[in-house]
C-alpha cells in the first residue's frame, strides 16, 4: 500500500507553492515565461493583452482572434496558474468533437509535467490521483478531497449532468452538427 506524504513533505510542497504564487501574481508574467522558458518562443503583446483579459475580464469572458494567435494554448496555461493560485479549482474542457477537448487537456498535462517550475504539482498516482486525459488530477495534497478531477475533457454532446468545474473552457464548441 502506498504511504501518504510526510507532514514534512506537504509543508515543502505548500511553500514551492507559495513561491510560485509570490513569483506569478499576475498571469501575463507566467504566461510570457511558460512560452518562452517553456515552449520556446517570444509572447506578441496581442497574447500578453488576451492573457491580461482572462486575468481581469469579467465573469463571463470570450476571447475572440483569428487562427494562429495562439488563444487555446494562452487559455491552457491560465488553468494552469489558476492551479497555483488555487490548488482547488476544478477546470473542465468542452470542444464540439471530445478529440479537441482531448489535445487542450493534453497540453495543460503537458505544462504540468514537464516544466520543471511545476514539479509540485503532478499527480501520485500511488495514492490514487487519476493521471489520463479525461480525468488528471494535480497532487492530492495540493488538491483536497474532492471526487472531481482537477481536469476533466468532453464532448459538447456528452453526458455534463453532475460534472462540476470552476473554470469551464469552451474551445471550437460549434459544429456542423
Amino acid at each position: 500500500m502506498a504511504q501518504r506524504e510526510s507532514t514534512e513533505q506537504a509543508v515543502a510542497r505548500w511553500e514551492e507553492i507559495k513561491n510560485l504564487q509570490d513569483t506569478y501574481p499576475v498571469f501575463s508574467d507566467f504566461l510570457e515565461d511558460c512560452m518562452t522558458d517553456f515552449m520556446g518562443f517570444n509572447c506578441t503583446w496581442i497574447q500578453k493583452d488576451m492573457g491580461d483579459y482572462l486575468q481581469n475580464g469579467p465573469l463571463y469572458r470570450m476571447l475572440q482572434a483569428q487562427r494562429g494567435q495562439a488563444k487555446t494554448t494562452i487559455t491552457a496555461i491560465y488553468g494552469v496558474w489558476r492551479w497555483i493560485h488555487d490548488p482547488t479549482t476544478r477546470i473542465l474542457i468542452v470542444s464540439a468533437g471530445g478529440g479537441m477537448a482531448s489535445e487542450i487537456s493534453g497540453w495543460v498535462i503537458q505544462i504540468v509535467m514537464g516544466w520543471d517550475i511545476l514539479a509540485c504539482m503532478p499527480p501520485d498516482k500511488a495514492m490514487g490521483d487519476r493521471t489520463s486525459i479525461e480525468a488528471f488530477d494535480i497532487h492530492y495534497t495540493l488538491k483536497g478531497p474532492e471526487k472531481s478531477p482537477s481536469l476533466a475533457c468532453m464532448g459538447v454532446f456528452s453526458n455534463i449532468q453532475g460534472k462540476r468545474a470552476d473554470l469551464l473552457i469552451a474551445d471550437d464548441i460549434q459544429s456542423k452538427k
